[in-house]
């Protein structure tokens, strides 16, 4: 219901991010991969709705339409992965740099579900 509100009714803006995104934001969240519902509102909102994330967003295995027939020229909507790097600390008190790589993709049936939003301009593989 929210996200029915806040996409059909109140509007996303700079100075009025999605809550859900504000809230993430607030968390501090190292990433978010896309799902299915992202794509419910369209491409317009999903843009909005991520503008003000402050962690990356991934999903990539889903394609721009670029209309030239060459799949292997096709940037991705959102990057693919990403890698963080972290420090710990283990149970002696060394300290560890860690990379950490987080790969985000989602379900092709978006192109289904959602066909009347995304086709012609998006693809997944």
């Amino acid at each position: 219901p929210m996200g029915d509100w806040v996409a059909r009714e109140r509007g996303i803006t700079p100075d009025r991010p999605h809550p859900a995104v504000a809230a993430m934001n607030l968390l501090g969240y190292d990433a978010a991969v896309l799902g299915n519902h992202e794509f419910n509102y369209g491409l317009d909102i999903l843009r909005q709705t991520y503008e003000s994330a402050r962690f990356p967003v991934l999903a990539g295995n889903v394609f721009v339409v670029d209309g030239d027939q060459d799949p292997a020229n096709d940037k991705t909507l959102y990057p693919a992965y990403t890698i963080l790097e972290r420090e710990v600390v283990d149970a002696e008190g060394d300290r560890h740099r860690l990379r950490i790589g987080i790969l985000g993709v989602l379900t092709p049936q978006i192109m289904v579900w959602d066909r009347d939003k995304l086709d012609g301009r998006v693809t997944t593989r």
